[in-house]
Order: C-alpha cells, then structure tokens, then sequence
C-alpha cells in the first residue's frame, strides 16, 4: 500500500511542477504585454498631409560624392560611395550580409526616396 501511494504521490509532484511552469510562462507573457502597451505610440506609417505629389520627383538627381559612413564608433560600413541617380530613375541595391545596404538606404529615405 505504501508503494502506490507513493507513486501515485510522485504523479502529483510531478503535475504539479508542469501547472506551476505553464503558469509562469503565462505570468511573463502577460507582463510583457503590460510592457508593450506602455510603450509611446509610434507615427503612423503614412501621413497624407506629408504625403509628395504623385509625379515627384519629375526632375533632379541625387548625387554622392565621396559618402562614408559607420553605425557608431569603429570601421565605416560604407566607404567613399559615389552615385548618381537620375529623376525618375530606379534603383536596386544589392549586396551581401554586412555590406551596407540597410545604412545606405536609411540615409537615403529620411531625405529623398518614398520605399513602399
């Protein structure tokens, strides 16, 4: 008698140990949400009051002479770049892992292009 009740015991212990882990990943789970929906709104992607005309751009280019640039101290990621992009011109930008692209065209939005 005393061994099946100490299994049976052991069963317990052991559902017991699953219930406590299973709610404490649903206890993080809801304080990460508590964390998330404190978090400052940000900007809608787009704003149609600072929306440009649909023919821009009509004329120009966008021109780099000798651009480099680095995420923060240490080597620069993209070193004496020269471009030129024509009006109503568009462009690719290809390249491996590390190489630049994501710099490149974050410097580039901000400014002159409209990506969707």
């Amino acid at each position: 008698m005393a061994l099946s009740n100490t299994s049976g015991l052991t069963g317990l212990l052991s559902n017991l140990s699953i219930n406590a882990a299973e709610t404490e990943a649903k206890m993080n789970s809801i304080e990460r949400i508590r964390e998330y929906d404190s978090l400052e709104q940000e900007a809608p992607a787009v704003i149609p009051e600072n929306r440009p005309p649909k023919d821009w751009p009509a004329t120009g280019e966008i021109v780099f002479k000798d651009t480099s640039l680095r995420y923060r101290q240490g080597d620069l990621v993209l070193k004496k770049l020269n471009l030129t992009v024509a009006g109503e011109e568009k462009v690719g930008i290809v390249g491996r892992t590390g190489a630049g692209k994501s710099t490149y065209v974050t410097t580039k939005k901000k400014n002159f292009y409209q990506f969707y």
